[in-house]
């Protein structure tokens, strides 16, 4: 609020205050007591509002920059920036943070600086919210038009009626989206150019103050990506690297930068609605160090040096460099046994798996993400097929399946009936493997059977699954086929 002549705009408001209450049924004394009072309320307003001092403490002012990503689509940001601060109440500004930061995350810490409010600002300067404050109000608007062989600037003045669709009543005449430029005396001060913190504080001293701004922000993310390369015999080298996305709407400029991995509960917060997001590519080949345990639960990657992470960019950083991991090609058919099925033929994917023991020497956990499998040729690197893994502990086994087999195929026969009137179905399955290729294949057939189980017979030794069913490992010759057959008694 401005009072280019407080004496002047006092007497004035106290003149309508006091005609205002008197038509509420008041008479002379009571209404100026009424009003005095009212009065009184607003004069503190305005002093505290005139008092509070606008100081930004921008960008540029900043020391020192740390963000946190989690693999759960979650940043923590600690921004600590400088600036000389003077005394009394202060309206301080922080420009530049997070788009999508979770307000109530929010805190700043300084010396000797009391903080009483604090509030985000994300509505942007833009076309549309600035004249979404300027409904109702005259507006002006040039143009210019070509008169005898020159450009004159035209000018007419009109009051805005709707900001989107842009409408405007000239006189006695309504245009939608009418053409010109728009002239305005000033800008909306609560319109930001970047997503702005401000905090309502009181400073005890003019000097120079250390401020730490902390908060969660959405649109901070990171996954995974490793590299298998498979060599001669059983040998591979596996690369990891860490894709970390920023969707956040700021730029984080020289941060350190941690990557954590494992499960945190996040806080509630609104989902965006803008489209997905285009991001520049960039690939850096720094390896960090082993990850340090944060708690039990959690697993933290540091960066070794400061990195820039820009908005809308995907960039890649070695999580660790080539190493040597002993690979185990693995055939897998996947069957279910359905419980009611009196007849069926059907043919069983083979699916094919690389596996390998995360227990290396140089082991360390896993982060969940994508593993793409290579194989070295003669003249190039060929893309074999990628699955995702999730989080492997130091001492599991990774295992992933890139693809369906090309030579093996499998043949799965199921004959059942009803037993006890109805409670109980016996299943006979037949399975046929069939090799089509010049080397001999080893297979693993997996068999789900659901509900509580009887095995009754079976013409191949099995591997019972808890909780899952059985498994048989056959050894099927070049050109040949190999069968297996089993029968089970099921109740539900």
């Amino acid at each position: 609020m401005s009072l280019p002549n407080r004496g002047f705009a006092g007497a004035t408001l106290a003149q309508s205050v006091t005609m205002r209450v008197q038509g509420f049924g008041c008479d002379a004394m009571a209404a100026r007591l009424i009003s005095a009072a009212l009065l009184a309320c607003v004069a503190g307003w305005i002093s505290a509002a005139e008092v509070a001092q606008e100081i930004s403490v921008g960008v540029d002012q900043r020391r020192a920059l740390s963000v946190v990503v989690y693999d759960t689509d979650l940043g923590l940001v600690t921004d600590t920036r400088e600036g000389v601060l003077p005394s009394g109440l202060l309206e301080l500004q922080f420009p530049g943070i997070a788009a999508k930061l979770h307000a109530g995350s929010a805190s700043l810490e300084a010396d000797k600086l009391s903080v009483v409010e604090q509030n985000f600002r994300y509505d942007l300067l833009g076309k549309s919210s600035i004249l979404s404050r300027f409904l109702g109000r005259k507006l002006k608007y040039s143009r210019s038009v070509s008169a005898g062989g020159r450009y004159e600037k035209v000018l007419r003045e009109g009051i805005l009626l709707s900001a989107d669709p842009e409408i405007v009543q000239f006189g006695d005449e309504i245009e939608i989206g009418p053409e010109g430029t728009i002239s305005l005396a000033y800008l909306p001060k609560e319109l930001k150019a970047t997503p702005t913190l401000l905090w309502l504080a009181t400073n005890e001293k003019t000097e120079s103050r250390v401020l730490t701004a902390r908060y969660l922000s959405r649109g901070l993310s990171w996954n995974a990506d490793y590299e298998l390369v498979l060599g001669r015999r059983d040998a591979a080298e596996l690369t990891g690297w860490a894709n970390v996305t920023n969707d956040s709407g700021a730029d984080y400029l020289d941060a350190r930068l941690t990557l954590v991995a494992g499960d945190v509960a996040a806080p509630l917060m609104p989902t965006p609605r803008a489209p997905q997001p285009q991001f520049m590519m960039e690939r850096a080949a720094a390896d960090m160090a082993a990850p340090r345990s944060v708690g039990r639960d959690l697993y933290a990657f540091k960066v070794p040096h400061a990195t820039s992470l820009l908005r809308k960019e995907a960039k890649h950083l070695r999580l660790f460099p080539a190493r040597t991991v002993n690979l185990e090609r693995r055939l897998v058919a996947r069957g279910f046994v359905q419980m009611g099925a009196r007849e069926s033929r059907n043919p069983v994917n083979v699916m094919v798996a690389y596996a390998f023991e995360n227990a290396h020497r140089d082991a360390r956990p896993l982060p969940w993400g994508t593993v793409s499998v290579y194989r070295e040729g003669e003249d190039a690197r060929m893309f074999i097929g990628s699955a995702q893994i999730d989080r492997v502990p130091v001492g599991e086994e990774v295992v992933v399946e890139t693809g369906q087999a090309f030579n093996v195929q499998v043949v799965r026969t199921q004959v059942g009936h009803r037993m006890d009137r109805g409670q109980a179905f016996e299943a006979e399955v037949t399975l046929t493997v069939q090799n089509r290729g010049e080397r001999r294949e080893r297979v693993t057939l997996e068999e789900r059977i659901p509900g509580s189980w009887e095995l009754l017979r079976e013409s191949k030794k099995s591997r019972r699954e808890p909780g899952r069913g059985l498994s048989y490992v056959v050894t099927v010759p070049a050109g040949e086929s190999v069968e297996v057959g089993y029968a089970v008694v099921m109740r539900p």
